[in-house]
């Protein structure tokens, strides 16, 4: 597969990597703004779906993990083939979140790959709507256990599809090179959480400023006598700027793995 032939091969650091995806997030940001937006309604729609299918048939609440899985991979390869494209200045199209629609190869790994953690997640436990989740769900061993496994798991199948989606990479050669963050490259395994970590600190920080600016806005409606307003008003605010940082959240975390995948194919001295 040579859909994707523009970006480099290249050994970045975890600092290149998080830099490369922060200057994507600036230069592109409103351009893929459009795709984040269409991506989330699309996530949507397989949520509301399976939340419809556990209500409609609460007995298997198990089953159900499968398709919507299935669905979000499908889609994040889409994703992924977007911002390898932005990261190299090509054009793309919203229509390219359905790339791997079109690939019988991004088929098979993402069923392959959905069964797998449909399969660990029965071990999660699960509740019929009306039910509360128990409050000691996590103190179970088999709990933490499974868990630790789709971490890993998903670590290692989102290095494959961006090799895959970003760089053109086969997928069974993307697996191979993808294998090394349990060996010589382990410290690819570690990125995510370092990467989750700076961006969880960086948008703590505007939080906080967002929160004194609402503050202050709704003792302005409520000075002024037009809190009827000045609530609609704050929802408003709310709802964009959850929605803004969510995209800045994807943009930003994928450009940087999809950055950082490239250590996979990287020869190190």
């Amino acid at each position: 597969m040579k859909e994707i032939d523009s970006l480099p091969l290249h050994n970045p650091s975890y600092g290149s990597a998080i830099i490369g995806g922060f200057n994507l997030l600036k230069r592109k940001y409103y351009s893929l703004a459009g795709s984040l937006l269409v991506l989330m309604m699309l996530f949507g729609v397989g949520f509301v779906i399976d939340l419809l299918l556990n209500r409609s048939l609460p007995s298997y609440i198990d089953l159900w993990r499968f398709p919507l899985t299935l669905w979000i991979t499908m889609l994040d390869m889409g994703l992924f083939y977007i911002l390898a494209k932005a990261i190299a200045n090509n054009p793309w199209k919203i229509g390219n979140l359905f790339w791997a629609f079109h690939h019988q190869e991004a088929w098979v790994f993402a069923i392959i790959y959905s069964v797998i953690a449909s399969i660990l997640s029965i071990g999660l436990p699960t509740v019929t709507p009306g039910q509360k989740l128990p409050s000691d769900w996590l103190m179970h061993a088999h709990v933490l256990i499974t868990l630790f496994i789709l971490f890993f798991l998903e670590i290692f199948a989102g290095y494959i599809l961006m090799l895959y989606s970003a760089y053109g990479v086969e997928i069974k050669k993307a697996a191979t090179l993808s294998l090394q963050i349990f060996g010589k490259k382990w410290k690819w395994l570690l990125f995510p959480v370092v990467l989750s970590i700076i961006i969880f600190i960086a948008f703590l920080g505007v939080s906080i400023i967002l929160g004194m600016l609402a503050a202050l806005l709704a003792f302005v409606f409520k000075l002024s006598g037009l809190m009827p307003i000045g609530k609609i008003v704050l929802v408003i605010f709310f709802v964009a700027i959850l929605v803004a940082i969510y995209i800045t959240t994807f943009i930003w975390m994928y450009a940087s793995m999809i950055i950082a995948s490239g250590a996979l194919m990287a020869d190190e001295n």
